[in-house]
């Protein structure tokens, strides 16, 4: 299973559309997944997951949409790549890629879908229709550059696209995997509480570390922040409380670690 890769043609996966699930609801999918060891990536607002798999994911998602009562089911989809089947040879435009790293190319996906452009990839091979050219031509130099990111503002969900100087280091995302990793045992932790102290500065000016999908990286910095409230909010700490909240952080970020 640790051999699955969902950027791989040849790879037998699922896709399921969470469009319709806000952001806590996509946060509790991927806390699920992860504590059933089920391999998944994010694509935009879709789950990807094995299609061996295919039966545990659908009952933990029909279980989550009994539990939130969720507006729309998590159906799988082939994503945006049907417009790119049903489009004739002169209005595609193909993009070897078989030099970038599987990283890279999930990123790209990710950037893509919050864009709302058609794609797919057959192998390193990335096909979008050339109406798009443009604006993929941008993203290709984005990511090579690292200087992209995706902003919610709309609470939709969706992302949209904005290059910007800079972005969130993975060190800061290791930092507040380490905070909430002490945290979780001893709300307390002197270091613990620095790294926290650390994080939030960092990610005062928003961002998202490379490779984490913005809906989950959304849910760590909200989790953060009602962390430090947990500790410093009020006039005496609220372990038991600053700890649950720790371990939900921990379990969230986790599989980006």
């Amino acid at each position: 299973m640790s051999d699955w890769n969902p950027l791989d043609p040849d790879a037998e996966s699922v896709h399921y559309d969470l469009g319709a699930w806000n952001l806590d609801q996509r946060a509790a999918v991927a806390e699920v997944f992860a504590e059933a060891e089920i391999p998944h990536a994010w694509v935009g607002n879709e789950v990807v997951v094995p299609a061996e798999l295919e039966e545990v994911a659908d009952v933990l998602l029909d279980r989550l949409e009994q539990e939130f009562g969720v507006d729309g089911a998590a159906g799988s989809t082939g994503g945006l790549s049907a417009a790119i089947d049903e489009a004739d040879d002169d209005d595609i435009t193909e993009y070897e890629l078989d030099e970038w790293a599987d990283n890279e190319r999930a990123r790209l996906s990710e950037l893509l879908v919050a864009s709302d452009i058609p794609f797919k990839w057959e192998g390193a091979l990335l096909v979008t229709l050339t109406d798009f050219e443009d604006t993929v031509d941008e993203l290709l130099d984005a990511v090579e550059a690292g200087d992209v990111t995706i902003v919610d503002s709309s609470g939709s969900g969706r992302g949209t696209v904005s290059v910007a100087d800079s972005d969130v280091s993975g060190e800061t995302l290791t930092q507040m995997f380490l905070a909430s990793e002490r945290l979780q045992r001893d709300p307390l932790d002197a270091d613990g509480l620095a790294l926290l102290v650390r994080v939030l500065d960092d990610v005062e000016d928003g961002g998202t570390p490379f490779g984490v999908p913005v809906p989950v990286w959304r849910q760590a910095v909200e989790l953060a922040d009602q962390l430090a409230d947990a500790l410093a909010g009020g006039e005496i700490p609220d372990e038991i409380g600053a700890m649950e909240i720790a371990q939900r952080l921990f379990v969230t970020l986790r599989p980006h670690v």
